[in-house]
C-alpha cells in the first residue's frame, strides 16, 4: 500500500506548469508529454501516467482493488508553487471514471491556510469542506495518532514551542515530550489507503531540491521546520 503509493509518486514530480516528465528508470517506461492549458491535455496525459504505472508495477488502481484513494497535495507556499488544480481535476476525473465515489477519494496536506489559498479548501465560514464533493483534510487540524511519531532531539521552531505552551501551560513535562516529536498523518498510514504524492518542483535552501520525496516524508509530518532549519 505505502510502497505503490510512493512510486506513484515519482510519475506526479514533473508535472507542473503544463509539462510532464518520467524518471528514465528501466523498471519505468518513459514517457514525456507536452500538456498544452486545455483540460483535455492534462487528461490525457494523466490518463497515459496511470496506465504505464499499472503496467510497471502490477498494481490496478480500481475501487475493487483499491477501495480508498488520498491525494497528497503541496500547497505550502500557496497561491503560486503549488500542486496544479489541473492537475489534481485531472486525476479526479480518471478515478471518476474507473467508479470512484465522491466518499472513497480524498485531499490531504499540512495546512488549512494553504489548501486555501490553492483553491482546494472554500474559504471560511462555508459549511462544507470538500473540493468537488471530495473531502478536504488539514493535518494541522491534529488528524495525527498518538502512537505515530517520530522522536528527535533537534530543538521545535519558536512558534511552535509558543504553541505547545498554550496547549499545556502547566504541564512542562508533556511540553518536553510533544516537543521532541513529530506525528504522521492518521488519514494516509492508518487505513487501507492507497495514496498519490502529488509533490511541485522546487528549490530548496537545505535539502536542494524539494519535490517528491519531500512532500512524502517532511511536508507531511507536523513539527517539522526544525528539521528545515537543519542542514544536517
Amino acid at each position: 500500500m505505502l510502497a505503490a503509493g510512493c512510486a506513484f509518486s515519482a510519475f506526479f514530480a514533473g508535472i507542473a506548469g503544463g509539462r510532464v516528465d518520467a524518471p528514465s528508470e528501466e523498471i519505468l517506461s518513459v514517457f514525456r508529454a507536452e500538456a498544452a492549458r486545455e483540460a483535455v491535455a492534462y487528461r490525457r496525459a494523466v490518463a497515459s501516467l496511470v496506465a504505464r504505472y499499472e503496467a510497471s508495477s502490477g498494481v490496478e488502481l480500481t475501487p475493487a482493488t483499491r477501495p480508498k484513494v488520498g491525494l497528497k497535495l503541496s500547497t505550502e507556499f500557496a497561491p503560486g508553487l503549488a500542486t496544479s488544480r489541473r492537475l489534481a481535476d485531472a486525476l479526479l476525473d480518471l478515478l471518476k471514471a474507473r467508479g470512484y465515489d465522491n466518499d472513497a477519494v480524498f485531499l490531504l496536506d499540512m495546512k488549512e491556510r494553504g489548501l486555501r489559498r490553492a483553491g482546494f479548501m472554500p474559504p471560511p465560514g462555508e459549511p462544507v469542506r470538500r473540493y468537488r464533493g471530495h473531502p478536504v483534510h488539514a493535518m494541522d487540524e491534529e488528524r495525527f495518532h498518538e502512537k505515530w511519531f517520530h522522536d528527535s532531539p533537534l530543538p521545535p521552531a519558536r512558534d511552535f514551542r509558543a504553541r505547545l505552551l498554550l496547549r499545556f501551560p502547566a504541564d512542562r513535562l508533556s511540553r518536553l515530550r510533544e516537543e521532541r516529536r513529530s506525528y504522521l498523518p492518521a488519514d494516509l498510514f492508518l487505513e487501507e489507503t492507497h495514496w498519490i504524492n502529488l509533490p511541485v518542483l522546487m528549490d530548496a535552501v537545505h535539502l536542494g531540491v524539494d519535490a517528491a520525496v519531500a512532500n512524502a516524508s517532511l511536508r507531511a509530518v507536523n513539527n517539522n521546520v526544525r528539521f528545515f532549519g537543519h542542514a544536517t
